[in-house]
């Protein structure tokens, strides 16, 4: 059995508790959704812009980000520990984030959404620095007074952020 098969075969026999009778009863089933998210995950470090529906999967296996494959995730936002600790909600983030090995379900699904509106706003304003002078603007009266970075610490301020930059990449103001 070569070292892919193995490790496959791993990763899934740590899945079979979590995800039940869909990973023993169909363990295909459950290999094809660990693919899937492996994809996105690569994708999203490639820089894509993929639906934020596709991120469900990231919860329908339970699937958890390595401290390591974080390293990989910040460099590619132009973001601070500091704002990451924001994100996650997590208090002192750069002083636990070399304590974290694994960040659980929920806060990878929030890293992964937080890398795939920095590609939105890298493909949107071109390059990086753009988009991060965009982030840290002062505050916007279509942001309620609060600008772009203030919003990355809310749910729905995601959303605002997705949608003010899909409206500047039609051509809109925002």
């Amino acid at each position: 059995m070569d070292n892919h098969k193995k490790s496959e075969d791993k990763i899934m026999r740590t899945l079979e508790p979590v995800l039940g009778h869909r990973a023993t009863g169909n363990r295909e089933s459950a290999r094809d959704s660990y693919r899937r998210v492996e994809s996105i995950h690569h994708a999203l470090l490639r820089g894509k812009v993929i639906h934020p529906s596709a991120l469900v999967d990231f919860r329908s296996i339970h699937y958890e980000l390595s401290r390591k494959a974080f390293g990989e995730i910040i460099e590619k936002c132009p973001l601070s520990l500091e704002d990451w600790g924001t994100v996650l909600g997590i208090d002192d983030f750069p002083k636990v984030v070399n304590k974290i090995t694994r960040f659980p379900t929920l806060h990878t699904e929030k890293i992964f959404e937080t890398l795939l509106l920095c590609n939105l706003g890298k493909k949107v304003y071109g390059n990086e620095e753009d988009f991060k002078r965009w982030l840290n603007q002062q505050p916007i009266p279509y942001f309620g007074d609060r600008s772009p970075r203030e919003l990355l610490g809310y749910s729905s301020g995601f959303n605002e952020l997705r949608k003010a930059l899909q409206m500047i990449d039609y051509g809109q103001t925002a």
